[in-house]
């Protein structure tokens, strides 16, 4: 079984986070490179372009609104992860529509705040026996 964490502490994300400037674009692509998605899919779910994200040098920090919703998705998967207990099981669960969600891919519900706290109920109970 495949473990998953951030190469980044939990602790620096926050401190990033908390100072209402975003995240560099460092931490965007480690983000990326461990949930395992595109830039221009992980774009999409926080609207930025990324002509915008690439332009940016790696130091550079990405706009307050899209930070924070990169270290939400990046919590969500390393839930998933946590429940499924591999990438690959939670990575097929997010790109496979689901009846309980409403019969669409859960990760098409990256794109909003409400809609990344749905998917996180849905891993607590899935967490806790209930099947989704």
């Amino acid at each position: 079984m495949e473990t998953f964490e951030l190469k980044q502490s939990k602790e620096e994300l926050i401190k990033e986070a908390k100072t209402r400037k975003g995240i560099r674009k460092q931490v965007l692509y480690t983000i990326l490179t461990e949930i395992n998605m595109s830039l221009k899919e992980l774009s999409g779910y926080i609207n930025l372009s990324p002509r915008s994200i690439q332009l940016k040098r790696p130091h550079e920090k990405l706009p307050f609104d899209p930070s924070e919703k990169v270290l939400l998705i990046g919590k969500l998967y390393y839930k998933g992860f946590k429940v499924f207990g591999e990438k690959e099981k939670f990575i097929r669960w997010m790109d496979n529509k689901n009846i309980v969600l409403g019969g669409i891919e859960p990760k098409l519900y990256l794109g909003s705040y409400t809609g990344i706290e749905l998917l996180l109920n849905e891993l607590n109970a899935i967490e806790h026996g209930f099947v989704a």
